[in-house]
């Protein structure tokens, strides 16, 4: 770790806070970020690796370039900000805070129920700004000044907002350090992002790495880029002809009943998909158990859904409380605990020095470090949860939930490399399948709700503790040490934060809600409130409103009204989750890895699950016909269809860009990975 990579890491990390709101809200290109393998990132690594050190080596005679070590070093600054801007926590957070005063004034109920009255002040901002956020700053000409923004409107909300997100972000940063140790050094997970970023990267001792010439990856890499670049020009010249990447099996099943589609997890995800060649080639890094199970998860549940609609039971009947719902939530927590027990002596040695200051046996000190920042900053969070009102027990129960939502989402990202996947269900929605309306009342579920939007964001869509525990592997990959890489990863977030979200306000106010996410706005924004409304009046038809308002600590739990369906569902999933990993370690050709039923019904798998599958079945045929001299040999053209998506889609929004600032207009939109 040099001064250099330090510098021009953080000069990374700046630029992606500075321009990714930009591309993904003003020009509304494919994100920047979006997922877990961000463009932002790989784009730039994958071309300096191409084309930027050969033209350096050569205009310096050799003596200049970036090693191996420096660039990671590089890689992790810029990777650790990702979970920041646009698409991560910036998506909904300022909108969130504020429009919620605009739908007080417009929609029926808000009112009466009190919605914004029974909101802790500190968690919105001050009605006094909305005219200007939505509408945005008067402006003779050009642009506003970051000056001209009213930071006063957003001093108290943002007083409790950054504080309890940035802590639990070192609480994430604490877990990622310790279970880094159990997964990548002890159980050997395959980490296939890290792997990827590791193959492009040149080898020690060495300036550039050799595979970059190899023939077939190079067929791979130009292959893929001709094709987007073909689709890119047809944005543009609609004479043009285009290669499709959708494949639509629709017409085949357009018969079936509308009752049947309708039950099923996105049916038509199901049957019209695109390829995406990263997924593809992150596959072949894959055992085959592992992206055949992610390949079929989607149709697994499909079918599951099929039969209990043939018998009379809709698994996505009842809203929040949908059953299908709580699934992935039973999934999740089997894993958790499979995780646990799995590494149950390094976790117990890990926790036991932490708390007692006493040597370890065998876990390394910064893995003790990391327990005690995860017990330190996870204490923070819980007094600011408290300080609004919520009750120590509920404070624990959802701290819990939401950082199993973290390390399991990790575990996947680790085992699988599915880059776009977020958790499908939310800390709120399991407590209230516990305890039940009644006992919790609209307080408590306004406060659950608004924790919910940013803990975790977007369901871990762009979370840091995934993003953390690939970085780590690489650190690993590499011979870099962990800890001294790992400590710049606090000053890193803080720089990020106050850079994106700068940015971020000042977009929003020179343009006012027209620079502004719709769904933030139209879907976001309303959402924790009306969940409280719908509580509140359905509480007011039973007549007992002014009960849970009444009910607290430790009475919750002895009004608990579990939600029969929702419950029932958790407990199968769990029970089949378990079942599976025992059969897997049982059975030595067991086909079916229990990470099928975690992922399912994942919002994200719905785009990646069948490209998953492709690479599965041509990691097969290659097996078969070729043996690991095979692998070894194809290897090289799936790291290059990789390499030519990921160029594509960075170099595209480059392009539009430039467009943008010459011709001053919007460009059409181009976009690779889904852009919501």
């Amino acid at each position: 770790m040099t001064l250099r990579s330090i510098f021009f890491g953080l000069l990374g990390a700046a630029f992606i806070c500075s321009v990714v709101y930009f591309n993904d809200y003003i020009l509304m290109q494919t994100y920047l970020i979006g997922n877990h393998m961000p463009i932002i990132v790989y784009g730039p690594l994958i071309l300096f690796a191409l084309a930027v050190t050969p033209i350096i080596i050569k205009m310096t005679r050799g003596g200049a370039y970036l090693t191996g070590k420096e660039l990671t070093t590089i890689f992790f600054i810029m990777v650790v900000v990702c979970c920041i801007p646009a698409s991560g926590f910036l998506r909904s957070f300022t909108i969130v805070l504020m429009f919620p005063h605009q739908y007080e004034q417009t929609e029926p109920g808000w009112k009466e129920n009190r919605a914004i009255e029974l909101t802790p002040e500190k968690m919105l901002a001050d009605p006094a700004g909305l005219a200007d956020f939505q509408k945005g700053l008067p402006k003779e000409q050009g642009h506003i000044s970051l000056l001209d923004i009213p930071w006063d409107v957003w001093s108290e909300s943002f007083g409790f907002w950054i504080p309890i997100v940035f802590s639990t972000w070192i609480a994430c940063l604490g877990l990622a350090m310790m279970f880094h140790v159990q997964w990548a050094r002890h159980e050997h997970l395959p980490y296939p992002l890290a792997r990827f970023t590791h193959e492009i990267l040149p080898p020690k001792g060495e300036k550039r790495n050799p595979m970059l010439n190899n023939k077939l990856f190079l067929a791979g890499l130009v292959g893929v880029f001709l094709i987007y670049t073909i689709n890119f020009l047809k944005v543009h010249y609609p004479n043009m002809i285009e290669i499709k990447t959708e494949i639509d099996f629709t017409p085949m099943v357009q018969n079936i009943s509308p009752t049947i589609k309708k039950s099923v997890v996105e049916f038509e995800k199901i049957f019209k998909f695109k390829i995406f060649f990263v997924s593809v080639g992150l596959a072949f890094f894959l055992s085959r158990e592992v992206s055949f199970s992610v390949g079929i998860s989607k149709m697994l549940y499909g079918a599951v859904s099929v039969v209990c609609i043939l018998y009379g039971v809709d698994l996505r009947a009842g809203g929040d409380m949908a059953p299908i719902k709580f699934a992935p939530a039973g999934a999740y927590a089997a894993t958790f605990l499979t995780i646990l027990y799995t590494g149950r002596h390094f976790y117990q040695d890990t926790f036991k020095s932490a708390l007692t200051f006493r040597p370890p046996k065998e876990a390394p000190g910064f893995a003790v470090w990391g327990a005690r920042l995860f017990i330190l900053s996870s204490f923070v969070t819980f007094m600011y949860m408290v300080s609004v009102g919520l009750d120590w027990q509920l404070a624990i129960t959802y701290l819990l939930l939401l950082h199993i939502t973290y390390v399991v989402l990790s575990r996947i990202l680790a085992e699988t490399g599915i880059v776009i996947i977020g958790a499908s269900w939310k800390p709120m929605m399991l407590i209230m399948g516990l305890f039940g309306a009644q006992s919790l009342g609209p307080e408590t579920v306004i406060i659950l709700a608004m924790l919910g939007f940013f803990l975790p964001t977007n369901g871990g869509r762009e979370s840091l503790m995934p993003y953390l525990t690939n970085a780590f592997k690489m650190l690993d990959h590499r011979g870099l040490e962990v800890p001294k890489v790992a400590k710049w990863t606090p000053l890193v977030l803080l720089m990020g934060l106050v850079v994106a979200l700068g940015w971020c306000l000042f977009f929003q106010y020179d343009g006012g809600q027209a620079n502004m996410n719709y769904n933030a706005r139209t879907k976001h924004a309303p959402t924790a409130h009306r969940s409280m409304i719908e509580v509140s009046e359905n509480l007011i038809a039973q007549g007992a409103l002014e009960k849970s308002l009444e009910i607290s600590g430790w009475e919750r739990f002895s009004n608990m009204s579990l939600s029969g369906p929702a419950m029932t569902a958790f407990a199968i999933s769990f029970a089949v989750t378990i079942a599976l990993t025992v059969a897997r370690l049982r059975f030595i050709r067991w086909p079916l890895h229990p990470v099928a039923l975690v992922v399912g019904a994942s919002w994200g798998l719905g785009y990646v699950a069948q490209s998953m599958l492709l690479g599965w079945l041509i990691k097969t045929i290659t097996v078969k016909y070729g043996g690991e001299k095979g692998v070894a040999k194809v290897k090289p053209f799936m790291i290059g269809i990789i390499c030519g998506e990921l160029l594509a889609a960075f170099l595209g929004s480059v392009v539009q860009a430039a467009y943008y600032f010459i011709t001053g207009d919007i460009p059409s939109r181009f976009t690779i990975y889904k852009s919501d």
